[in-house]
């Protein structure tokens, strides 16, 4: 048995291996458990399993849409990564434009499924010069299928247990999620969150501030009579 058993998951367009880079480093103490939404591969739904663990729920974006509310339930801490409640900004004037763009980018999926992933990652990884295009056979169908699901994603998280705590981590050059979805999850969750945002950095933080992540994390993560 672990101290610590933390399940993760990754966003749209990515699978499991996003998370490689920030997991490495963290004591033998902590289990991952890693989510993967087949998007390019095999589909994997893990659940906790220890019951004495000190439990943990880690999102990026898209990912915490995909979390089951009873693990949210279950957890004592809850990581979320450039994630959001709502896809779309609540204000009329702007959710037009938003689903505009959105709908434009289902449209080119539906035709030319690489060149729009080639388009997001660039995105994803911006203000980085540099990206990877995964060499993998992809699952079209699934990822239209979650692309379209974007247009309505709207969750009310539940009840956290009293004695959960929130982690929310917020790239500020993000150009997929607007760093006021994440303030907003932050005034959400009151003094139960602590809130990080990194400077010149986009929104895939697991992969590109990978240490800087962890180097936050390591105390939340490892199990004391205070966190359980």
């Amino acid at each position: 048995m672990s101290d610590t058993e933390a399940i993760a998951y990754h966003g749209w367009g990515f699978d499991a291996e996003c998370w490689q880079q920030l997991q490495t480093g963290f004591p033998d103490e902590i289990t991952w458990k890693n989510f993967n939404r087949g998007y390019f591969g095999n589909k994997n739904a893990p659940a906790f399993s220890d019951m004495s663990a000190f439990k943990v729920v880690a999102t990026h974006s898209f990912g915490l849409h995909h979390c089951p509310p009873n693990q949210l339930k279950e957890a004592d801490l809850v990581i979320i990564i450039a994630g959001f409640l709502h896809f779309h900004p609540k204000a009329a004037q702007f959710r037009r434009r938003s689903k505009l763009v959105l709908n434009e980018m289902i449209s080119r999926f539906e035709k030319e499924p690489h060149n729009v992933l080639k388009t997001f990652y660039r995105n994803v990884f911006h203000p980085r010069k540099t990206f990877t295009v995964p060499n993998k056979e992809l699952n079209h169908s699934l990822l239209l299928d979650d692309l379209i699901r974007l247009n309505e994603a709207d969750i009310s998280l539940p009840e956290l247990k009293k004695s959960a705590s929130v982690c929310i981590f917020q790239g500020t050059d993000d150009a997929i999620v607007p760093k006021e979805k994440s303030r907003g999850l932050f005034e959400r969750f009151g003094k139960k969150a602590q809130y990080f945002e990194i400077k010149n950095a986009g929104h895939a933080l697991p992969i590109t501030h990978a240490s800087k992540c962890r180097e936050i994390l390591k105390p939340m993560l490892t199990y004391t009579p205070e966190n359980a």
